[in-house]
């Protein structure tokens, strides 16, 4: 499952998914992350909380990475990923190719993206 929303007055898109994505429901979440970047303005972050998705959901990253890509070209200044503590420490000892910016804590997560979006 997984929800997507763009908070227009910090020019931030949230996503969250739990539990697991079936291949259907995963072209679900590339078609509206694309419109919803479409709608976002340039300068914007994405903060997605993947804290209770299932592990299939992180190994699956070719769709992380398409959608990535996408919103490179729309101008996106910064993106953190937020993982439970158990996948931030798999995550530091084997890092997933394209990830960044992996945080175990929203806190954190949200701080850096206040501090440093704009500056990648």
């Amino acid at each position: 499952m997984y929800r997507i929303r763009y908070d227009l007055s910090e020019n931030r898109v949230y996503i969250n998914i739990e539990g697991e994505m079936s291949p259907s429901e995963s072209q679900k979440y590339i078609e509206e992350m694309y419109r919803t970047i479409e709608g976002t303005s340039t300068g914007f972050t994405v903060f997605a909380d993947l804290s209770l998705c299932a592990p299939s959901v992180l190994k699956n990253s070719e769709n992380f990475e398409m959608v990535r890509k996408y919103a490179s070209e729309y101008g996106v200044s910064g993106v953190v990923t937020l993982v439970s503590p158990q996948a931030f420490e798999v995550h530091r000892s084997n890092p997933v190719k394209g990830a960044r910016n992996i945080f175990d804590s929203r806190d954190a997560a949200i701080k850096y993206l206040e501090l440093n979006a704009g500056q990648h």
